[in-house]
Formats: C-alpha cells, structure tokens, sequence
C-alpha cells in the first residue's frame, strides 16, 4: 500500500482521531490532520448515517445480501444521460440495474426498458 514510484496514493487508515492511538498504522505519515482527520476517521463516522463509513458499510452489505451484485456477470446499460454510469449485474437467481450519477446534481432516468441500451459487448 506504499503506492507506484514513490507516488503518495494511500495512506494509513485513520482509525480514531488521535494519530499515536494504540493499532493505528505509521509506516507512513498521514496527510489527513487536525479538524479533517476529526471528522475523517472511523471512530467519529461510525454510527453517522450519512458518512463515507457508513454509506460503504451499506453497499458491501448490499454486495453480500444480493447474488447478482456478487457474482453476476457486468453488462454495460446506456442511459442516454451522460451524467449516469450504468450496467447490469445478472446472476441466475436475479438481475440488478445500478445507477450511478456522476454529476453532483439530480438526474432523471427513465426505467422504461425501451429507453435503455444493453451492449453486448462486454
């Protein structure tokens, strides 16, 4: 988790707000620090509804409970919106349309099946 040629790409996990707590890494120092690293940690965000934590926390979950997001085969879906990242996960038991609205703005989709492009392809 060093990173490729030196590049700073990951940093020790922060897990509690304190940087010398007992389990936290120090392989290296991290960038995260002061009112960042109080928010950005899992101590503080467990229990937060809306966190980064807790809204991983839920698509892992989501990731175990339904077979087509485990172990579903991926099909690209056009949406004819380019703000939306889409495809299909299918399994045998089920299939799984996921959504992903890359604008920061609300978007509408229209679900009507006739509307949306499957791709072969992948």
């Amino acid at each position: 988790m060093t990173g490729i040629y030196g590049e700073h790409i990951r940093e020790p996990f922060a897990w509690t707000e304190s940087e010398t707590a007992k389990g936290q890494t120090t392989w290296e120092k991290q960038t995260v620090s002061g009112a960042n690293r109080a928010n950005a940690n899992v101590q503080t965000e467990t229990g937060q509804e809306n966190s980064m934590l807790s809204t991983y926390r839920m698509l892992i979950s989501w990731r175990n409970e339904l077979p087509a997001l485990r172990d579903g085969d991926l099909k690209n879906v056009e949406t004819l919106n380019p703000a939306i990242l889409s495809f299909l996960r299918r399994s045998a038991q089920q299939s799984v349309l996921v959504l992903h609205n890359l604008s920061g703005q609300p978007q509408e989709v229209p679900l009507d099946t006739e509307d949306l492009r499957f791709r072969e392809n992948n």
